[in-house]
């Protein structure tokens, strides 16, 4: 049983630890961000804008690919004992994945956004590249060849590439959303286009 006479004492030795941990924190947090910082000069930023040699995957899904790597890894040992080495060196890794997917996906939103300012303008004054597309009521109209999009499997929904991957909006089921380049999402219209008209 705590004593009245103990209770400074017992919530002096609570501050003490909190200020230690929070020093930690603010510790780990700087050599994170000197790590990624460091790494992102040295690879040329080419996390958040690939080269896209082999891949045509966005950013945000090579960093989903890469966390996905590194759980794998995890998952097959890296925390075994006698392994203390790879088990910083992955954690760490992770931690500054998962940060650059948050700052990925940031730069997405506010692309986006300025993507959906500008189509609106252009709509407006009768303007505007790229191909139209017929897609649900309140959909996407326009699809922009130097833009990213998801495309639903099962009804064709086009929208967007923002934030995490999600259902379609206008299936019961959950399908999967694919994603595709602008150009060859007006090129695959195209095709389809040329294919109905044929067969009509």
């Amino acid at each position: 049983m705590l004593r009245d006479e103990d209770l400074p004492a017992k919530l002096d030795e609570a501050q003490r630890r909190f200020e230690e941990t929070a020093e930690r924190i603010r510790a780990e947090c700087d050599r994170i961000k000197k790590l990624l910082l460091a790494k992102n000069r040295a690879y040329g930023n080419s996390a958040l804008d690939p080269l896209r040699i082999f891949s045509r995957a966005d950013a945000i899904e090579q960093l989903r690919v890469r966390i996905d790597d590194k759980l794998s890894r995890l998952s097959r040992g890296a925390w075994e004992q006698g392994n203390r080495g790879n088990e910083e060196d992955t954690a760490l890794d992770l931690i500054g994945y998962l940060v650059l997917l948050r700052v990925a996906e940031k730069r997405e939103e506010e692309s986006h956004h300025e993507d959906t300012k500008g189509t609106k303008e252009e709509g407006a004054e009768g303007e505007g590249t790229g191909a139209e597309e017929t897609n649900h009521e309140g959909g996407l109209r326009v699809i922009r060849p130097d833009a990213w999009y998801r495309v639903c499997s099962e009804c064709g929904h086009v929208e967007p590439v923002s934030g995490p991957v999600k259902r379609c909006p206008f299936c019961s089921s959950q399908p999967h959303m694919g994603t595709i380049w602008g150009e060859d999402l007006i090129e695959r219209k195209g095709a389809e286009a040329q294919r109905h008209k044929k067969e009509g």
